[in-house]
């Protein structure tokens, strides 16, 4: 009854339970002194934001991640008549840094998406910018985006392993090999930027490329050989025998010279 007291215990008229389900509800009604939206503060340090007529704790990380808001200090006598609401959670805009409690994993929230950082190094290289803590629900509206690359290397760039030759194409955040000097000289032998192994390596791996008008899901089959293949991953995964193919449903296949086949990268047999 403190709520109601402190508004001076208006005179109430008594109506029927129908009559009052009729009406749709509204906010809670805050003690006298108090408003939605305040930063209130009790004697044992818990800071609230009133909202609804609820009062809705603050973590000390969460409350710093709204930027420290000032407060009111208010008694227990007070804010023990206000309704308690959900806690408050992590204020998250372009650029934050999360880290989902649930999982562990580190995000940067680029262009509306949440974008990985894959591993530690990547993270390290970063300076290991800090992370606020966020519950997996309030992360869950945010659309993932590529893996985050590292420092000096962006989507569709290619880059060659200075130590091993290797040569990649960036895509989606992961690094996509060309196979051969085949298959990146079908590709146009594009232009390369070299770097250090330890960079390559902190880069997810993702499917190897494929010649020119190949795609993954593809069948295909060498004319010269009769050997026919499923492209999966970026490789090639051969039809041991006719008795496989067929119960893959005999699937339609498109014919390519035994040099566009070889050029593919092998994988294990269907």
């Amino acid at each position: 009854m403190g709520t109601y007291s402190s508004h001076g215990q208006p005179a109430a008229t008594n109506v029927d339970v129908h009559q009052l389900n009729a009406i749709p509800s509204g906010e809670i009604i805050l003690p006298v002194g108090l408003f939605n939206g305040q930063v209130v503060r009790d004697p044992a340090g818990g800071i609230f934001m009133l909202m609804e007529g609820k009062k809705r704790h603050y973590t000390a990380e969460v409350y710093a991640n709204h930027g420290n808001p000032a407060y009111t200090q208010m008694s227990n006598n007070v804010l023990n008549d206000v309704v308690d609401g959900p806690a408050m959670t992590c204020k998250i805009g372009e650029g934050a840094v999360v880290l989902d409690k649930s999982n562990g994993k580190i995000y940067v929230i680029s262009q509306g998406r949440k974008c990985h950082y894959p591993n530690m190094e990547i993270y390290t290289m970063y300076g290991k910018p800090h992370a606020t803590s966020c519950e997996a629900h309030e992360l869950t509206h945010f659309a993932d985006g590529p893996s985050i690359l590292p420092p000096g290397i962006v989507e569709g760039q290619v880059i060659r392993d200075q130590a091993s030759g290797a040569i990649f194409r960036v895509v989606n955040g992961h690094k996509n090999a060309y196979p051969n000097g085949e298959t990146y000289g079908a590709h146009g032998s594009p232009a390369f930027t070299n770097f250090a192994s330890n960079i390559i390596s902190s880069i997810a791996d993702g499917p190897c490329i494929l010649p020119p008008g190949l795609f993954d899901g593809q069948v295909i089959r060498d004319p010269q050989s009769g050997a026919i293949f499923k492209l999966e991953g970026g490789k090639k995964r051969h039809y041991p025998s006719m008795q496989v193919y067929q119960a893959h449903g005999s699937p339609a296949y498109t014919e390519y010279p035994s040099n566009i086949c070889n050029s593919v990268a092998s994988g294990a047999n269907m």
